[in-house]
């Protein structure tokens, strides 16, 4: 994938491409925009394009550079995130990033370090990582992406680049969904979805062109409004989504905060085409009979403090648990 494969995004590959044209690519950036709107896909572009072969201002997605970039096999591009068991990144990560900084590039012109989700580092690992943003050697280039800015601390920020991704046009998403071989219904509702920030299967994160080797957007909505609405097991403990990625825990969270908001607009508007989920008018409509608006009203306010909740790093089970006992007082089950 090359910058022309970017979409959304015009104006930040045209200013990355005078970057790269005239040599003056900035030893820090802070990636800033909602989950899902393609930041990490446009880290994998410019990581390419920095080290690529053919010494453009773009990737040619060819040579052996690109190649084992797309692999993510490259020895000069390291990516740090939150490891699987925990919900934060420690000072060891950093000291680690500190070590290879420290490196000659192995064998690419400059060495990439991207700090995915930079917001769940901890103050310590910020602190320390101040001394490499005030001292950054020539050959690398520190990557901050967030969704969430205000979590750093001021120091930070302001040594870092900030580069802004908006929002993708809903027509947009709408098309790339309808490109990834889903139906005019499908792809609507995943586009509403994504309006949400949260980061789904086939959103422009993923830069895929086919639905294969994922579990299915759709399929996964399915099961989660299947868990959610038998009133038990998606807000229990032993549901599948505790255990899940917090990607997938904040895809619950919108997928039931959408199903909340067509309750909302069923019982005020009474148009079955105003809702996001088409597929499930009947069974909206059975559920809206027996609960007031302004109970709704008030489960909707619930998971929106879930997702806060969620986003502040409380632990699942008590976010789901609480929420579960919230719900409940609503008589929505």
């Amino acid at each position: 994938m090359s910058f022309s494969d970017i979409k959304g995004h015009a104006s930040i590959v045209h200013f990355f491409k005078r970057e790269l044209a005239t040599g003056r690519i900035a030893s820090s950036y802070l990636f800033i925009g909602q989950e899902g709107v393609g930041k990490m896909l446009f880290v994998r572009t410019l990581a390419k394009a920095l080290n690529c072969l053919s010494l453009t201002d773009d990737a040619c997605d060819s040579c052996a550079s690109c190649v084992k970039i797309a692999g993510g096999n490259h020895p000069d591009v390291f990516f740090i995130e939150p490891a699987d068991d925990k919900e934060s990144i420690g000072i060891e990560a950093i000291r680690e990033l500190q070590e290879r900084v420290s490196l000659r590039p192995y064998e690419g012109r400059r060495k990439i370090f991207v700090i995915n989700e930079s917001e769940r580092m901890t103050l310590d690992a910020q602190s320390c990582l101040l001394k490499t943003l005030e001292e950054p050697p020539a050959d690398s280039v520190l990557i901050l992406v967030t969704a969430h800015p205000e979590e750093h601390l001021g120091t930070v920020i302001s040594r870092c680049r900030p580069v802004k991704f908006n929002p993708l046009d809903l027509d947009l998403k709408i098309k790339l969904a309808l490109q990834r071989g889903y139906t005019e219904e499908e792809a609507l509702f995943l586009a509403r979805l994504a309006n949400s920030g949260v980061r789904d299967a086939d959103s422009a994160e993923s830069g895929a062109d086919d639905r294969a080797g994922r579990e299915d957007a759709i399929v996964f909505k399915n099961k989660i409004l299947k868990e959610f609405n038998t009133g038990e097991s998606l807000l229990n403990d032993k549901s599948f989504i505790v255990s899940g990625s917090r990607d997938e825990m904040r895809y619950a969270l919108a997928v039931i905060e959408c199903w909340f908001r067509d309750l909302l607009v069923l019982k005020a508007a009474g148009d079955a085409a105003l809702a996001i989920n088409r597929d499930r008018v009947d069974e909206l409509a059975a559920v809206g009979a027996k609960v007031s608006f302004e109970d709704v009203e008030e489960a909707l306010k619930d998971v929106g403090e879930a997702q806060v909740r969620l986003d502040g790093n409380v632990g699942a089970k008590i976010v789901f648990g609480d929420l579960k006992m919230k719900v409940a007082r609503h008589n929505i089950f």
